[in-house]
């Protein structure tokens, strides 16, 4: 009976109209630590690379397959050797209204990216076995989903999440955006439920602001889940390509002697997007003050410069621990973590490849265990045909 439904379906289109995508990436990076004399203490090298092939396959006017494979290997992980991993989805159009369906195993990437990303800086992206809707409401574009993930930093947990996100532009400068869903980690036994609200327009004088505040209550374990997380951005634009920007970013971490888990722990964020581009601190128990400036040399090369400085947002968290305190029982009260600069050229090389290229300096402070700076270097490609 399936052979005669392939048959029946393979009768309704042309093979010569599957459409074929392959992207290529590929990453080198260097890390360089130094004692607080500046002499070099270790080092390390590693490199990945990541090939995604896809093939989209019409049905008809309104429906079509999805098969992509993805084969990684790369050594900056703890995980070495080669790795396959599959997505294949059933995308329906039009099937009430203008709405759409899509079915089977993907990647999930809502707004920002600091709640639900495919984390894309990753060789081993996230991807779920999903069901996601998305359809118009009042002017609104809603994504509602229900997912178990499969692959990726998300599925270390046993993660799902059941939701819906909302998309509303308020004018041509102006974006308001929500979220709720629940998350659960059944390994870990949490269940939490995260509320969102994020504001992005532009003013009259051409500043743009970023606002977004976050939500989480629930249960971890026998704890009970309240805490909260929050995004202040604000940047301009000047003359002949320049632009400048401020920011800051908060997560809250627990209070001393308190059962109620109140700090923050990000969902699936983009891990690179946020929070300095050296990818060593989480968003949690954080506050990230930044200073942005750039350069839009033309339409093609852009560069960047971004200034980090990280505290805590409460000491009472078990993780980040002094100096002093590493040799003593007595406790630590320095907040400040570190201090972070990073240098990097985003460009395009032609119209099917894509150029990345990074220096960090990360400089622990007082609330590190240690006190070795750590000097990154990173360069990645990106071809697609």
């Amino acid at each position: 009976m399936l052979s005669l439904s392939l048959m029946l379906l393979a009768s309704q289109f042309e093979w010569s109209q599957i459409e074929f995508d392959t992207h290529v990436r590929a990453r080198a990076g260097h890390n360089s630590l130094s004692d607080t004399a500046g002499g070099t203490s270790g080092s390390s090298s590693a490199g990945g690379i990541h090939v995604r092939s896809m093939a989209t396959m019409p049905l008809n006017d309104f429906s079509s397959l999805t098969l992509a494979g993805r084969i990684h290997a790369d050594s900056f992980g703890d995980e070495t050797g080669v790795h396959l991993d599959i997505e294949a989805y059933f995308d329906a159009d039009q099937l009430w209204g203008d709405s759409q369906l899509r079915i089977g195993r993907m990647g999930l990437e809502f707004g920002n990216g600091i709640l639900i990303s495919s984390n894309p800086w990753s060789f081993e992206e996230n991807i779920h076995d999903a069901v996601l809707w998305q359809t118009n409401f009042f002017e609104t574009d809603f994504d509602f989903f229900g997912s178990s993930a499969v692959a990726g930093e998300a599925a270390a947990n046993n993660s799902q999440m059941i939701g819906v996100h909302g998309e509303y532009e308020m004018d041509s400068n102006g974006l308001l955006e929500t979220y709720w869903f629940k998350h659960d980690k059944d390994d870990v036994g949490v269940r939490e439920y995260n509320l969102a609200l994020r504001l992005a327009s532009r003013t009259s004088n051409g500043l743009n602001y970023d606002l977004m505040l976050m939500l989480q209550n629930g249960t971890d374990g026998l704890q009970e889940i309240t805490s909260n997380a929050y995004l202040i951005s604000l940047s301009k634009q000047l003359d002949f390509g320049h632009g400048v920007g401020v920011g800051l970013a908060v997560a809250q971490g627990d209070k001393e002697g308190e059962s109620v888990r109140e700090s923050y722990t990000p969902v699936m964020i983009d891990f690179h997007k946020y929070n300095g581009r050296a990818d060593i601190l989480a968003f949690s128990n954080l506050m990230d003050f930044s200073f942005n400036y750039w350069l839009n040399w033309n339409e093609r090369w852009a560069m960047h410069v971004d200034v980090h400085s990280f505290f805590r947002q409460s000491i009472a968290d078990g993780v980040y621990f002094g100096n002093e305190a590493a040799m003593s029982a007595a406790a630590n009260d320095d907040a400040e973590i570190a201090r972070e600069i990073d240098f990097y050229l985003e460009g395009e090389i032609s119209d099917n490849l894509n150029l990345d290229f990074g220096l960090s300096l990360f400089s622990p402070q007082g609330a590190i265990v240690h006190d070795k700076e750590q000097f990154i270097v990173f360069l990645q490609g990106e071809y697609s045909f």
